[in-house]
C-alpha cells in the first residue's frame, strides 16, 4: 500500500498554516509529526493531515468558534 506524502507547499494549501505554526503545533502534539525523508527533506502523511483537518473542523464547530 502506497503512502501519500505531503511536502510543505501542499500542506500549506490544505491547512493554510505557516511553517512556524506547523512546528509549534507539532511540538505540543496538536498536529501530526513530520517524517524525515532525507537529510534535507521532510513530509507529512496525507492521511494523518486529512484526519487532523477533519478533527480540527469538528472541534471548531463544537466550540462555536467557526464562522
Amino acid at each position: 500500500m502506497a503512502v501519500e506524502i505531503l511536502h510543505f507547499p501542499a500542506l500549506h494549501r490544505l491547512t493554510t498554516l505557516s511553517r512556524c505554526s506547523v512546528r509549534r503545533l507539532e511540538k505540543v502534539g496538536k498536529f501530526p509529526r513530520h517524517i524525515q525523508l532525507s537529510p534535507n527533506r521532510i513530509g507529512w502523511r496525507a492521511d494523518d493531515v486529512t484526519r487532523w483537518i477533519k478533527d480540527h473542523a469538528e472541534a471548531v464547530r463544537d466550540t462555536g468558534l467557526g464562522g
